[in-house]
Formats: C-alpha cells, sequence, structure tokens
C-alpha cells in the first residue's frame, strides 16, 4: 500500500509545472471577487485567500454579497451584519442589503419624494409607495456601495468579495449601469422643475436635490471605476465538470464584456489518484478530460488545481491548510488505516410523491447541491412512469443548467426532450421586456396624438417621465413575470406537471417573497398611470397590469395550494449546506408552501477496497445525514456516482436510484 499520495496544485496538462503563487495573492491589490457555480467553493477560497494574506500583514476585510451567506459557517465564527474581528489583521462582514437600504431611505427619501413631485403630477403618498417598492437593484446596489464605501476610509489594505453564484453575480456586477438609468430618470425629472423656474424666474439656483443626484452620480462614477481598476481582480472558481465549465465560460465571457481584470481560475474539488481504489480512479479519469479542456481553452491564466480533501475545510486550521495550496505548496494525503463502516437502512421516501397528483413539484437548495440533477432525472423518471401525462421542466435560475444537464440545447423555447417530458430554460429579462414594449408604445401612440393637436406646454417632459417610468420596477419584478408563466401554462391544460427549477438558496428566497411585493407594485403602477386620464388614457397598459396582477394572485393560490404544489429541500451532507438548509426551510415556512421532503445528494459510497480517503469522507458526511434526519422530514438519501451525471441515459439511471426502493444506504 501507498503510504502518501502527494498533488502538485498547478499541473499542466504535458507536465509543466507553475511554481508562482497566484496573481490573486499579489500584494498590489486591493479588491478580490471570487465568483463560480453555486458548490464550488467560492466561499471556501476566498475565506483561505483572506486568512492567508492577513497573514503576511495586510489588514483584510472580506465581505459576503451572497443573500445566502456562508463566511460565517466556513470560518465557524458568527460575522453577521457588523464588521467582526475574525483574528489579527483579518476582519469579516455579511452584508444586510435591505438594512442598508432602509438606512439609505432613511436619509435620501424626502430629496427623492421632493425629485418626483416637482416632475411629475403626483401625490406624496403615491411616490412613497412607489419608492418601497420600485428601487431597481438597489438591494445589490447598496452591497457593492457599502464596499466602496469602506474603500474609500482606508482602514483596510484588502477587500475580498465573496458573491452569489454566477447567474446573480453578473446582475451585481451590472448595477451600476442599472442604477445609473435609475438616477437620470431623477435627472430628467430635475430637468423639468429647472426648465420651468428659469423660465419663470429667469434662473435657477442649485439645491439639495441638485446635490443628492450629483452624489449619486459620483458614487456611481467611483463604483464602476472600481470595478476595472488594475488593482481589482476576479477570481473564477470552478470544478473538473461539465456545467461547471459552462458556466465559468458564461461568467468569463461577462468579466470579459464588463472589462473586469482576470488573473487566475481555480479548480477546485480535483479527486486524488488513488489506485487502490476503484471509486477514486473512476472519478480522477471523469475529471480528466474537463481539466484538459479548462487549461486548453483558459491557459491564459493561472490555472490553480486544488485537490478534494477528506474532510470538509471548515475553521481556521483546516483554511490555512486549504491556503497553502493555493500558494503552491505540494498536498500530501496520508491514509489512516479506518474500519470499513457499516451499512445503514434507508428508503427512498421521494417516490410517495409519484402517489400525488401534483401541479407544480419545486425543487430548492444550495448552490451546488444537484437541485438539475435531480430536477431533470425526476421529470424523465415521471414521464417514462405515466406516459399519458405532459410534464415540463422550467428553470428560473439566471445561469441555466437545464441544457447541459441533459446534454442538449433547450434555451427560451419549450423545447420537447423526449416523448412527453419538455424543457424551458425561461429568460426573465425577456418576459419583462415584453411588458416594457407593449406600455412603451401605447405610451408613444397617445403622445403621438396629444402632439397633433397641440397641447401641453411641457409635453417632452411628460413623454419622457411616463417613458422612463418603465424603469422604476421592483427588484425581481422579472422573475414575477416570468413565474407568472407558469400560470399561462397550467391555464392552458397543456401540462400536468410543472417541475421547477430554481436558484440557489438565496435568491429562492426572494423569489418565493416577490408575489406579495408584485401584487402591492402593479396596484401603485395602476394608480400612477390613472393620475394621468386628464391628458389621456393607457387603456392597454392597464388591462396589461391588470392580466399580470392576476396571474401573480392565481400563482399564490397555486405555491400555497398544498394538494397542488409542494417544495422539496435538495442538500449534501456537509456543515454549510446542513446550516444553509435548516435557514431555508424556515424560509419556505414562512411562504407557506408545502415542505414534507428532503433530499440528501452526493453519499460518498462504502468502498469495496476499504480506502481510507472515502472512509474518512463518508464518516464525516454521516455525522450531518444524522442532523438533517433529525428536522423530522421524510428522507431520501443518493449516493455520490462514480460519473458526473449528463446526458438522458444517465439521468435515467440516477432517477431509478432516487426513485427505487433499496433498502440500504452508507
Amino acid at each position: 500500500m501507498i503510504s502518501v499520495w502527494t498533488f502538485i496544485h498547478s499541473d499542466y496538462i504535458g507536465g509543466e509545472k507553475m511554481k508562482k503563487e497566484p496573481s490573486f495573492f499579489s500584494d498590489e491589490l486591493n479588491l478580490i471577487f471570487f465568483g463560480g457555480k453555486g458548490g464550488v467553493g467560492k466561499t471556501t477560497c476566498a475565506a483561505a485567500t483572506a486568512l492567508h494574506l492577513s497573514n503576511k500583514g495586510r489588514k483584510t476585510l472580506i465581505l459576503s454579497t451572497d443573500p445566502a451567506h456562508s463566511l460565517s459557517d466556513s470560518f465557524g465564527i458568527h460575522l453577521g451584519n457588523k464588521i467582526t474581528p475574525v483574528k489579527e489583521k483579518l476582519y469579516g462582514l455579511e452584508i444586510d442589503p435591505e438594512e442598508l437600504l432602509k438606512e439609505f431611505m432613511k436619509e435620501n427619501e424626502i430629496t427623492i419624494t421632493e425629485i418626483i413631485g416637482r416632475g411629475t403630477y403626483l401625490e406624496t403618498e403615491d411616490i412613497s409607495e412607489m419608492l418601497s417598492l420600485s428601487l431597481p437593484g438597489m438591494d445589490e446596489y447598496m452591497a457593492i456601495l457599502k464596499m466602496r464605501e469602506l474603500m474609500r476610509e482606508k482602514e483596510y489594505d484588502l477587500f475580498i468579495s465573496d458573491t452569489a453564484p454566477t447567474g446573480h453575480t453578473i446582475r451585481l456586477l451590472l448595477t451600476p449601469g442599472l442604477m445609473d438609468e435609475w438616477v437620470n430618470f431623477l435627472e430628467r425629472l430635475g430637468d423639468k422643475h429647472r426648465y420651468i423656474t428659469r423660465t419663470l424666474s429667469g434662473r435657477y439656483v442649485k439645491d439639495e436635490t441638485d446635490a443628492f443626484l450629483e452624489k449619486m452620480h459620483r458614487d456611481l462614477r467611483m463604483v464602476m471605476q472600481t470595478l476595472v481598476d488594475s488593482k481589482t481582480e476576479f477570481v473564477p472558481v470552478t470544478i473538473p465538470e461539465a456545467m461547471g465549465v459552462e458556466e465559468t465560460a458564461d461568467l468569463l465571457s461577462a468579466l470579459q464584456d464588463l472589462r473586469i481584470n482576470v488573473g487566475s481560475i481555480v479548480i477546485n474539488r480535483a479527486n486524488l489518484s488513488i489506485e487502490e481504489c476503484d471509486f477514486c480512479a473512476q472519478r480522477v479519469k471523469d475529471q480528466e478530460r474537463y481539466i484538459k479542456e479548462i487549461f486548453e481553452k483558459w491557459g491564459r491564466y493561472d490555472v490553480i488545481r486544488v485537490p478534494l480533501f477528506p474532510r470538509e475545510i471548515r475553521g481556521l486550521e483546516r483554511l490555512s491548510e486549504f491556503a497553502e495550496v493555493l500558494a503552491g505548496t505540494t498536498y500530501e494525503y496520508k491514509p489512516i488505516a479506518e474500519k470499513r463502516p457499516r451499512k445503514m437502512k434507508a428508503e427512498s421516501r421521494i417516490k410517495e410523491l409519484l402517489e400525488k397528483d401534483l401541479k407544480v413539484l419545486i425543487l430548492g437548495g444550495k448552490g451546488g447541491v444537484g437541485k438539475t440533477t435531480i430536477a431533470s432525472a425526476s421529470g424523465l423518471y415521471i414521464a417514462r412512469r405515466s406516459p399519458e401525462k405532459k410534464i415540463l421542466i422550467f428553470s428560473t435560475d439566471p445561469a441555466h443548467s437545464l441544457s447541459d444537464c441533459f446534454d442538449l440545447h433547450i434555451g427560451n423555447r419549450i423545447t420537447k426532450i423526449e416523448n412527453n417530458l419538455y424543457g424551458l430554460e425561461i429568460d426573465a429579462e425577456e418576459a419583462m421586456d415584453e411588458f416594457r414594449e407593449r406600455y412603451m408604445e401605447e405610451i408613444k401612440e397617445a403622445f403621438d396624438a396629444l402632439t397633433d393637436r397641440r397641447t401641453a406646454i411641457d409635453l417632452p417632459f411628460e413623454r419622457d417621465i411616463l417613458q422612463r417610468l418603465k424603469e422604476l420596477t421592483p427588484p425581481g419584478l422579472d422573475e414575477i413575470m416570468a413565474f407568472s408563466k407558469i400560470v399561462e401554462l397550467l391555464r392552458s391544460g397543456g401540462y400536468n406537471l410543472i417541475i421547477l427549477d430554481t436558484a440557489p438558496t438565496g435568491h429562492t428566497i426572494r423569489l418565493l417573497e416577490l408575489p406579495d411585493i408584485a401584487l402591492e407594485w402593479f396596484d401603485a403602477f395602476s394608480r400612477i398611470i390613472r393620475k394621468y386620464r386628464g391628458m389621456f388614457s393607457l387603456t392597454n397598459t392597464l388591462r396589461l397590469i391588470s392580466e399580470k396582477r392576476m396571474d401573480t394572485e392565481e400563482a399564490i393560490k397555486i405555491l400555497r395550494n398544498e394538494e397542488e404544489t409542494e417544495f422539496v429541500v435538495v442538500t449534501i451532507p456537509e456543515a454549510m449546506s446542513v446550516f444553509e438548509t435548516e435557514r431555508f426551510i424556515s424560509e419556505i415556512k414562512k411562504a407557506e408552501i408545502l415542505l414534507e421532503h428532503l433530499i440528501i445528494n452526493g453519499i460518498t459510497p462504502i468502498p469495496a477496497t476499504g480506502c481510507s480517503f472515502c472512509i474518512s469522507q463518508l464518516k464525516n458526511q454521516r455525522e450531518y445525514v444524522k442532523e438533517l434526519r433529525e428536522l423530522g422530514y421524510k428522507i431520501t438519501e443518493i449516493p455520490l456516482f462514480e460519473h458526473q451525471i449528463r446526458g438522458i441515459d444517465m439521468l435515467v439511471d440516477f432517477g431509478e436510484v432516487m426513485y427505487g426502493v433499496g433498502s440500504e444506504s452508507n
């Protein structure tokens, strides 16, 4: 038996080795972002880097902008929304954007209300209601603005940001541009007031509203400059699997478009080559093609390979070990003689769902736990078992993975996967654009008619203001527009079951909260449109808003109907996933959606050869399986497969295991 397995973190294909430290360990950087697909180890990489660089003497603040914070879990120290010391020269902060938004509005609501009141016919209460519901992307903006304000204070040498999974991180980076449109809208409202004042009095004197707008423009410019600064670097983190590589490609494309600097890519969780274990050896072989693909596509960057460790990386000691490997230290795994654990009794409880006549089945959980795989395998299994049913798998995650999972292009049009099974990766922004286009068309027609009659001296301002009003939509309304598609599909009678593959935890929670917010927004927007009836009537817009409101109401009823909808939480047996699962469950209960089933995915199988690496992983996992069982839900345990699950044949095999009737597990 070999006593030590070595792993050089940055082996290039072909044997050439990179000895230098990664680019993001440079003393020249002021801000480092870590991002990538859910579950690839972004938080671990960010925390380990912060620990390493603070040990080198740099006073470091690590921040989380992910709505489902994991930094506290990673360090094993409660952080929260206040800057908290982790150790000497290292501090942590889990940003609460809602709290920051409340502070921002408390300070600025009177000024914003005055700007809008001067430029429209709206009453104060209408303005306040719209502001409470309709600041687009403001939660993301608050997070990134907080980061910039802290940087301006120069209290810390280095800032490290642990971001949300890819789709929502791209949104975060686009936020300054969206906010710029919102500030331009306020600026246009101010233009009307300044024009009227000059016309009536011959001059205009700047006041607090102008100071506010100038500050907003200044802050936005600073944020944009910070993102593209040479002292800022974004580090994509991936794993050697197809979906990880595909999502990395999307992320790198977005970063290139935004001109954000990338110097390194981290390939995390690369399996050790332990030939004595058939399972480990097959996992290594399965990963080789993707590691090779990453080097071939992105070899111009520092590509850093980090191994899968036998125990999860959590707490300062293990984070230090992880950081050393990131820095270039060769990892040595020393097997420990361990007794093979006995098999435990288990059964597939998820098959009980097959006896129900559900209309909507929702899969949700932390990024990287296998939601898309389980949604896809469920769709195939149920469709083949019940050929009389027409089934649709519907993705609301901005970083869609259905196409990658099925290994066929699905996209934003309903696509036949096989026989009675269909897929759809909804483009939420396109659904919102459709609403905006219909609204804009009617605005144009109404003002063109008014212009023909040569009425209203301030017509150019009113036209522009009403056109820009479309931008004052609440964060996530695009997702509600997309979600209402479910109602449309069910109403048409075309589908017996819709399986919903959701975004990772934090943003799924926001989606569950949104329907009630959307109803309030539809009502407020309708009242504002009616204020302009003296000038013209936007009948079609009001009709459209009414339709969307009814769809949203119906969506809420479907979500909360225990006979029609059920939520299944997917998790993995690791500390950070367990903590997030417990928080997630409480939010699902608040949303009044039925939750009875919990799937624990990716459990290491008991090795036939007595592989100590696999046994160490399994023993660690069993502690968390026990915790999850104690939550009192119906549990289904799914083993980790030798191969990644991709393509219809593998999904069918996965579904057979998931819905099987086996009586033993690990």
